[in-house]
């Protein structure tokens, strides 16, 4: 399949073909009087094409540069085609400064390619740029377009046929289309630019505000721990609200952080019971509190719809960043770990504390290899789950299955990837596979590394939150009031 990237390349290789057999019909049709008015009106059609070229070739220089090395790109745009227009890691490159413009890219230099074809159609070039072989009055030698006009019995029998090609009308609505593409290709670029820094700013920041929420979430619970841990022997029960946090709170106090919990314990109908509140976070008590429910369970409410699972999928990475490597989340964690609480609308993680709770470590499973982050992977398995609405054992084939049961588990989650793009398009897609591949170019796979986290946060969480944007543009609303 041919890449954005690729198309770009073909396109640059193919304009100066046409200038140059615009040019050689120019100089031709100069030497016969009765049709001169074509030679204007083929020079004016040679200036507007160069310029066009001039255009696009500043442009896609633009667009690349930092994405491969100077003389590498130097060497692309003298031989357009060639194999580094190929490169898949180019592509990726291209695909991530683009951002959500690189759908719209995409598009348009496939537009600008079909006008390209046309053009050399009407010229009679091959794809290659050279002249037709069936064409009398052209001449192939050394593969250049030039055509031979001495053959006065040649030009007559070829008048009607040539006369539409050489009208100026036949080339506006393909100008006209070259003239936009070109606009928009420059103007996607330029916006994509300046809007890098910008970017990769609010990426840094959203790391390290995420490494803060986690210091205080693991200060929270080893709070909760002491205090909790009550001489009534019954255990408590502690539900934190999962949040996404990636944009600013509607306060815009930057320095306050609060954590919305709902508390409760196995006594609580009790005559000693009484609503509990603390200053530090925002703490709700429930008179009545149901058994918390798994997500993974089927439920008639709240069954995500197709916005409130990508806000759920959103709000699930980011706290892998907010609560990874802390007693709120397990590194073998699953979706039967996120709650959604009666007569609440946000997914919540619980965890229980009673007198003298041991924390003890499942070591049963040994580590498999292939994963080589198992946080990470829980994630790319509670994102195929959230995206099906089953459970990864309900999705295993036989095909799956094998001796160790984290083998079988990431052997379903890698035959189930193209069936991710498919339900949930590319970003969800890209998200997903890096999570359960751990494709982030990184030598250390761990989230402890600072630029680990980094390339998480960007290959992860940002077009998670992409994805969920746009969606949520498209039908108007958004799903969880944490996100805003």
């Amino acid at each position: 399949m041919v890449t954005g990237v690729e198309t770009a390349g073909l396109i640059l290789g193919s304009l100066p073909l046409i200038i140059s057999a615009l040019e050689h019909y120019a100089e031709g049709v100069g030497t016969i009087e009765k049709w001169w008015r074509y030679k204007r009106e083929l020079a004016s059609l040679k200036r507007v094409l160069g310029a066009e070229y001039d255009r696009f070739l500043n442009t896609l220089e633009e667009l690349l540069v930092g994405l491969v090395p100077d003389t590498a790109l130097a060497d692309m745009l003298k031989m357009p085609g060639g194999p580094g227009w190929a490169d898949a890691e180019l592509s990726r490159k291209l695909q991530n400064r683009l951002r959500n413009s690189y759908r719209s890219y995409v598009e348009t230099i496939n537009d600008f390619n079909e006008v390209v074809t046309d053009l050399k159609s009407k010229l009679e070039l091959d794809p290659d740029g050279k002249v037709c072989q069936r064409t009398s009055p052209w001449s192939v030698a050394h593969a250049s377009p030039q055509p031979r006009w001495t053959d006065s019995r040649t030009y007559k029998r070829e008048y009607k046929r040539i006369k539409f090609s050489l009208s100026k009308s036949a080339y506006e609505d393909l100008m006209r289309r070259v003239d936009k593409d070109n606009g928009i290709l420059a103007n996607l670029t330029h916006q994509s630019l300046r809007l890098e820094p910008v970017r990769q700013r609010r990426m840094t920041r959203g790391v390290a505000e995420f490494d803060r929420i986690r210091s205080q979430a693991e200060s929270l619970y080893r709070g909760l721990k002491k205090n909790l841990c009550c001489t009534c022997q019954t255990p408590h029960h502690a539900n934190l609200r999962l949040e996404a946090r990636t944009s600013p709170n509607r306060e815009g106090d930057v320095g306050k952080l609060r954590f919305r919990m709902i508390f409760s314990y196995d006594g609580f109908n009790t005559s000693e019971s009484q609503a509990w509140k603390l200053r530090e976070a925002d703490i709700e008590a429930l008179e009545i509190i149901e058994q918390p429910k798994p997500l993974r369970k089927e439920q008639p409410s709240p069954t995500p719809l197709p916005k409130a699972k990508k806000g759920l999928a959103l709000t699930l990475a980011a706290s892998v960043l907010q609560l990874r490597q802390t007693p709120w989340l397990d590194e073998r964690w699953s979706t039967s770990d996120i709650l959604f609480i009666s007569g609440t609308k946000s997914p919540y993680i619980s965890r229980t504390f009673k007198v003298l709770d041991p924390e003890t470590k499942d070591e049963s499973i040994k580590h498999f290899s292939v994963i080589q982050n198992e946080t990470i992977f829980s994630l790319g398995v509670s994102l195929i789950e959230l995206c099906f609405g089953s459970s990864l054992e309900a999705l295993r084939e036989e095909e799956d299955v094998s001796l160790n049961p984290q083998l079988t588990a990431y052997m379903t989650a890698r035959r189930l990837l193209s069936q991710v793009y498919e339900e949930s398009g590319n970003r969800y897609g890209d998200a997903v596979r890096r999570c359960v591949n751990c494709e982030f170019d990184h030598r250390k796979p761990s989230l402890e590394v600072e630029t680990f986290r980094d390339k998480f946060f960007s290959g992860v969480v940002v077009p998670l939150e992409e994805d969920w944007t746009d969606f949520s543009s498209t039908i108007g609303g958004r799903s969880y009031d944490n996100l805003v």
